[in-house]
């Protein structure tokens, strides 16, 4: 295998003007020869995929360990591309996991904390007489430290926060904060 820079670079220009040249190849390179290609790479997919929940995040679900969603998503393109067609497996992979994007990201609450202007000290130097108006007029100002994704299906949870913090306060200005 070419492990030098101009190994890895000659390999794709070579395999390029081979496609370009439109010769057939096809024709020259015995079957069997390229059907061990696709099954050496159709094995080396299916180990990875299959083993993949190695690396996923750990869930629980009522205090037991169960493999991933995405773990569920892949097995499932593999079912479907063996019964089915790659391109159904395709769609299906990405109709699942925006799925399940959704459903978990409705779930989480997008506001990690609120605070309200005159209990936080930002890192920036200011000079005395902003800090004294900080202090004094701080409590007019409120900050909702955000976090993951702000899309329609949390942004009704956001909504609600703001709605639920504002009420009964003297609070002029919000400040959304996705800072982490």
């Amino acid at each position: 295998g070419g492990t030098h820079r101009i190994g890895v670079l000659c390999v794709p220009l070579f395999v390029f003007g081979a496609f370009v040249s439109n010769i057939p190849f096809g024709h020259y390179i015995p079957k069997w020869y390229l059907s061990g290609l696709f099954m050496n790479t159709a094995f080396h997919f299916l180990k990875g995929a299959l083993l993949s929940y190695q690396s996923l995040p750990q869930e629980y679900w009522k205090g037991y360990r169960v493999v991933s969603l995405q773990y569920v998503v892949t097995l499932s393109a593999i079912g479907i591309s063996i019964f089915t067609s790659p391109a159904n497996a395709i769609f299906a992979g990405m109709v699942l996991s925006v799925s399940i994007f959704l459903v978990q990201s409705a779930q989480l609450s997008p506001v990690v904390n609120v605070v309200m202007g005159n209990r936080v000290v930002s890192r920036t130097k200011r000079p005395s007489w902003e800090m004294q108006a900080l202090r004094r007029e701080g409590h007019r100002i409120m900050l909702l430290y955000l976090q993951g994704q702000l899309f329609f299906g949390s942004a009704r949870k956001l909504v609600s926060v703001l709605d639920a913090a504002l009420a009964g306060e003297e609070v002029r200005y919000c400040i959304l904060s996705f800072a982490q």
